[in-house]
């Protein structure tokens, strides 16, 4: 997968670090964002990932949430078109999921993947990892309980 991700490691810590505060640094930092995504747009065939290196500390994932829905809409829409220049096996098996479910196949967030993750807490107390039972959102930070991509 090396090379293979579109990092905004170089851009984004810029944007970060410029000194710039307050509401109009957020719309600016957005806006590029969004303006390295489409940059990328000819290559998403050929990425496997979006990410950010950030700390969350004063950057929460809900500031982040729109930036990586839309990269995850691109891939969705480009792999259900077939135009993965050189699909990796986890690629066709989103596709395969797409084909059979007719659904999303990387949902984001505790709520379409509730039923999932209390199976996973429920193992975990079944073997002993965890000594008592624990909820859903007690896994996540609470700032990212409501997000859903």
């Amino acid at each position: 997968m090396a090379g293979r991700a579109l990092a905004f490691t170089e851009h984004v810590p810029r944007l970060l670090r410029s000194g710039r505060g307050g509401h109009r640094s957020t719309q600016v930092f957005f806006r590029e964002c969004y303006r390295l995504l489409e940059a990328a747009a000819p290559y998403l065939g050929r990425l496997a990932g979006v990410g950010l290196d950030s700390s969350e500390r004063g950057h929460p994932p809900a500031k982040y949430a729109g930036v990586f829905a839309e990269a995850k809409r691109l891939y969705v829409e480009r792999l259900a078109a077939g135009k993965i220049e050189k699909p990796t096996a986890v690629d066709e098996m989103h596709r395969r999921v797409m084909e059979i479910t007719g659904k999303d196949p990387l949902p984001y967030g505790i709520a379409p993947n509730r039923r999932s993750l209390e199976e996973v807490v429920a193992s975990a107390l079944q073997q002993k990892i965890i000594a008592h039972r624990i909820t859903v959102e007690e896994l996540f930070p609470p700032s990212t309980h409501s997000l859903v991509g």
